[in-house]
């Protein structure tokens, strides 16, 4: 009489997976928009190729300067310059994530931070960091399916600490509320 146990199966089947540029992701990265249309800061200062990442750009792009206009070069130098309304993220998935930024990512020289989300004094109030990350995640934020946390912005603290242009790489994590499953 058969029981129903076996060793082993080794079994071929099909996955398939398909990539997307951050405009049009499961967790959606998209210029921050404002009365309907996008915000001069996004305009000025936000990249994002259909295909691939966005990129924040703050060197001298001078594209709002108008004719026989001068145009800024840079931050100023000790001073705190805030860039509001840069880059709004959506949640396309199906299930409720926790997102933040990976503050061991963020340089000390600036910081990521969200509109209208109550933070703490490490993030300067932006409530858009992920502390401790993984080994004890204090999450600020979550969002829902189909929900947007909008108006993600960038402030440089230390501008006496870059020297020259800079790049930068910071970690943004969206983990499914509860954990994930190992």
């Amino acid at each position: 009489m058969g029981t129903g146990a076996f060793t082993s199966v080794s079994a071929d089947r099909d996955i398939t997976v398909d990539t997307a540029g951050d405009a049009s992701a499961f967790l959606q990265f998209t210029r921050a928009e404002e009365d309907g249309g996008v915000t001069p800061n996004a305009q000025e200062y936000v990249t994002l190729p259909t295909d691939g990442a966005f990129a924040i750009d703050l060197t001298d792009t001078n594209e709002s300067a108008g004719t026989g206009e001068t145009g800024g070069s840079g931050v100023n130098k000790d001073a705190v310059t805030i860039f509001d309304n840069l880059v709004d993220v959506t949640n396309n998935g199906t299930q409720e994530v926790n997102i933040g930024v990976d503050l061991s990512t963020e340089p000390s020289e600036l910081g990521i931070y969200a509109e209208d989300v109550q933070g703490t004094d490490d993030d300067l109030g932006g409530g858009f960091a992920v502390r401790n990350y993984p080994e004890d995640p204090n999450w600020d934020h979550t969002l829902g399916v189909g929900e947007t946390l909008e108006n993600i912005g960038v402030y440089v603290t230390d501008p006496s600490a870059i020297s020259g242009e800079t790049t930068y790489t910071v970690t943004i994590i969206a983990e499914r509320v509860g954990g994930n499953r190992d």
